[in-house]
């Protein structure tokens, strides 16, 4: 952590800008003109975020899944024949800012984010497989 005192004019070609900081904690590692790949936070805003791989894009338009069956194992109807099925809803989504391998949502109204079973990695893949038995039905 550090405060930023000074802020270049300039952008260089490799696409960096000098800044001029003071470190919170001192780190006697660090020596002058040591170049650091830094994140800069103008502003914490707590906001709703999934991680990017839990979100699709599918006819201009951003979806992510949520898992509304999920097979039962103590389910007489479910044996090794027949594991059962996860069933999933697809959900339209708006998203913004992406950071950091993370992307707010605003999800749809009423949505409890607190009991949704909401896909974090391959929801591409569920999507693509769900479009694909439908063309084949």
């Amino acid at each position: 952590m550090a405060t930023i005192h000074l802020i270049g004019r300039e952008i260089s070609a490799e696409r960096t800008v000098r800044v001029h900081c003071h470190l919170v904690k001192e780190d006697s590692q660090l020596l002058p003109w040591y170049f650091l790949k830094a994140i800069v936070e103008i502003e914490a805003l707590e906001t709703p975020a999934l991680p990017d791989q839990a979100i699709a894009s599918f006819e201009g338009k951003k979806y992510i899944m949520r898992c509304i069956s999920m097979p039962n194992a103590n389910s007489a109807k479910d044996s090794k024949e027949n594991p059962g099925e996860f069933t999933f809803e697809m959900l339209e989504i708006e998203t913004g800012v992406s950071e950091s391998g993370y992307t707010a949502v605003i999800l749809p109204d009423n949505f409890d984010t607190k009991t949704a079973n909401i896909v974090v990695k391959g929801t591409y893949d569920i999507l693509s497989e769900n479009e694909n038995s439908e063309e084949e039905e």
